[in-house]
This record gives structure tokens, C-alpha cells and sequence, in this order.
């Protein structure tokens, strides 16, 4: 009879994979302080434009803002509107106007406080960082 010896290399595979998983470290569970990294990195790249980016969208504002004073202006010129008309209708735009001026210059300390606001949430509500 005739035996046939069987091939060792599937053997010897199977022992080096097992020798390789026995000789590696097991990944446990890290810190979770991925998400506070994140942050801390998108904050410190906001910085730098940060002040670049304000200064423009006040400017683009006030723009704005002095084109729509000066169109409702114009429609109160062509409906002949009178006196008390025309100061209502300027205590009307700057109460708006100064509404989102007040929006514009708090805004980058608002949102900060939003987020960080949701931030101190997660991390009451569960073990998510920071």
C-alpha cells in the first residue's frame, strides 16, 4: 500500500499565524479622548484665520447693511411717506440691523459656547470625551 504523506505547509502556516497573534498585544480600549483632540486641533487651526475671516464679513455687513438702508429709503422716497413714517421706518432698521450686528460680533464666542456646551452634555451623559 501506498501512503501518500500529506503536505506540512497548511501546518505550518496555521503555527505561525498562531505564533504571530500570541506574540501581539491585545488593543484594549483607548482613552477616549479622541474627540477633545479633535477639538483642541480644530480650534488652534481656527485661530489663525479667524480674525482674517471676522474682518471681512464686517466689512461685507456694513456694506450690506448701507444698501438696504438706502433702498428702503428710496422706497419711502417714491411712496412720498411721510415724516413720522421715515423715523419709524429708521428705528425699524437700526433695531435689525443692530440685531445682527450683535450676532456677527458674538457669534465666534456663541458657537464656541454651544459646542462646548454640547461637549460637557455627552460626557455627563455617557463615557464619550471630554
Amino acid at each position: 500500500m501506498v501512503v501518500v504523506r500529506p503536505s506540512r505547509t497548511l501546518e505550518i502556516t496555521f503555527m505561525v499565524i498562531g505564533l504571530i497573534l500570541l506574540a501581539t498585544a491585545p488593543a484594549l480600549a483607548q482613552q477616549g479622548n479622541v474627540l477633545t483632540t479633535l477639538e483642541n486641533q480644530v480650534s488652534v487651526a481656527a485661530k489663525g484665520w479667524e480674525a482674517t475671516v471676522m474682518d471681512a464679513a464686517r466689512s461685507l455687513f456694513w456694506i450690506l447693511a448701507g444698501i438696504e438702508v438706502g433702498i428702503a429709503a428710496v422706497w419711502l422716497a417714491l411712496q412720498a411717506a411721510s415724516l413720522d413714517a421715515w423715523f419709524a421706518e429708521l428705528v425699524r432698521r437700526i433695531m435689525f440691523i443692530g440685531l445682527f450686528a450683535f450676532i456677527l460680533d458674538r457669534g465666534p464666542g456663541f458657537a464656541k459656547a454651544v459646542v462646548d456646551s454640547l461637549f460637557q452634555i455627552g460626557a455627563n451623559g455617557g463615557s464619550a470625551s471630554p
